[in-house]
Parts: C-alpha cells; sequence; structure tokens
C-alpha cells in the first residue's frame, strides 16, 4: 500500500511538472487565468479544473497562474458584471437562459449570476490571446536554456578529456646498436712482454672480442667463451700443481694472461650491461 501510494504521487508529480515544452506551457497559462477570473464554488469552476487536468499541459504552471489570477480576480468584477448584464439583458440570449435554466444541473452553474458569466467570456475571449503572447518567452526561455545545458556538457567533457592521460602508441623497435671494444692501456702495461706466441694469444682474445651487441644472445655468447677460457685456466693451474716445480718465466707469463682475461671479462661485461 505505501509502495502504491509513493508510485501514484511520483506519477502525479511528473503529470504536474513533468511537460516543459513550450506550447503546454503556454496552454496552461492560458487555461490558468480562465480557471482563476472564474468565481470559485460552483459547477462551473469544477468543470473547467476537470478539463484542464485532462489535457496534456504543464499543470504546476496552470495552478500557479490560476492561483495568481484568483488573487487580483475582484479588481475585474465591475468589468464582469458589466458584460454579464449586458448578455443577460438579450432577448434571444435571455429566452435561452431561461430554457436552459430548467434543465437540470444547470443551476449549480450560477450561470445567472452576471459576475460569473461576465467572468467566463472574459476568460474564454483572452484564451488565444495569451497563448500567443506567451508561447515566444517560453520558446525563447527553452533555446536559452539549451544552450547553458550545451554549454555545461561541453566543459565537464573537456574536464574529462584533460584529466585522461593516453599514452602515444609508438612507431618501432629501435635495432640494437653495435659497441666496439677495445682494450684498457692498464690491461696492456699489466702484461711483461715475454715471447711473441703470448702476444698472439692476446691479440686472438681481443680479436675474437673487437665486437659485441647490446643484446642478450651476445652475452651469452660471451659468457660461454669466458667460460671455456675458465676451463682452460683450471686445468693449467691443475697441472702447475701437480708438477710443484720452482716457478718459471712461464708461470709469470700464464699469471698475466689470466690478469688481463679478467680485466677483458670484466669490461666485456660492463659493455653488456
Amino acid at each position: 500500500m505505501i509502495l502504491w501510494t509513493i508510485k501514484l504521487i511520483n506519477n502525479v508529480r511528473k503529470a504536474f511538472a513533468g511537460r516543459q515544452h513550450p506550447s503546454q506551457l503556454a496552454w496552461a497559462v492560458a487555461f490558468g487565468f480562465l480557471l482563476g477570473v472564474i468565481p470559485h464554488g460552483n459547477l462551473l469552476a469544477i468543470a473547467v479544473l476537470v478539463l484542464v487536468l485532462s489535457l496534456r499541459l504543464n499543470h504546476a504552471m496552470a495552478a500557479l497562474t490560476a492561483i495568481l489570477t484568483a488573487i487580483f480576480a475582484p479588481r475585474l468584477d465591475p468589468v464582469s458584471d458589466t458584460i454579464g448584464q449586458f448578455l443577460l439583458n438579450q432577448p434571444r440570449f435571455h429566452d435561452a437562459a431561461v430554457n436552459a435554466w430548467a434543465m437540470p444541473l444547470v443551476p449549480w452553474t450560477d450561470l445567472n449570476n452576471t459576475v460569473v458569466l461576465g467572468s467566463l467570456l472574459i476568460g474564454l475571449v483572452l484564451l488565444v490571446p495569451i497563448f500567443l503572447a506567451t508561447y515566444p518567452i517560453f520558446q525563447l526561455i527553452q533555446r536559452l536554456h539549451v544552450q547553458d545545458e550545451q554549454g555545461q556538457e561541453k566543459a565537464a567533457t573537456s574536464r574529462r578529456r584533460s584529466d585522461v592521460t593516453v599514452d602515444q602508441p609508438h612507431g618501432h623497435v629501435g635495432k640494437p646498436h653495435e659497441r666496439t671494444t677495445t682494450a684498457r692501456p692498464s690491461d696492456v702495461r699489466n702484461v711483461t712482454s715475454p715471447a711473441a706466441s703470448t702476444g698472439q694469444r692476446i691479440d686472438a682474445a681481443h680479436t675474437a672480442s673487437a665486437r659485441t651487441f647490446d643484446d642478450r644472445p651476445a652475452a651469452a655468447s660471451v659468457e660461454t667463451r669466458i667460460d671455456v677460457i675458465r676451463m682452460a685456466e683450471n686445468d693449467a693451474d691443475a697441472a702447475n700443481d701437480a708438477s710443484a716445480g720452482p716457478r718459471t718465466s712461464k708461470d709469470e707469463m700464464d699469471e698475466a694472461l689470466n690478469f688481463l682475461l679478467r680485466q677483458l671479462r670484466d669490461s666485456q661485461q660492463k659493455d653488456v650491461a
């Protein structure tokens, strides 16, 4: 029951204030004036109220117009009385009014009252002029309201776009570049110049590792080559320990070569990193 009542109230609210078209607002003002100018307390005012509620117009605007018109309507009573007396004194209209007065429910309309009859005629005559006068005004108000809403939507859209940061797509991935590694002067100075064969071995080691690439396959090949040299160094150390003889110039040369290879390996790993 409570939910049904809430739904009914919501539907009534939409029916009263949901129609915002300029023509509906203009007709609401016109019929609101007609409803407010007629004196209340008779069947004629109730009939006009039912007519207003059955039309597709803004009932909130009609109610507001009727209230404002009812406040100032007593000032029009002298004019309404004059118009009503003029019509009732006409012979043709007088005979028609007498015949209609004999019908049921007609006496409840108070049309024999000159003020009620005159107010009804004033409201009916001014119905279309009021619509024509208020329609351009509501049309202008609606245009301004639409422009304001569009401006607010554009501002909100631009604000949302400014808050979003879009990562631009990358065009292409750059190719790995080459780096040429050179032996350090300190490494060359640490080697004593013994035999020519040693110099050839050093040159071969430099030539094998003179060109490297900054990618993982190249790093793997360099590490593999260094592992082979390390194994050879371990074999040479084991042979030297087994011989247990006095240190000769060959041992000094091997030690210098091992030191040079370690320096070369460190420099290559730094270049690869």
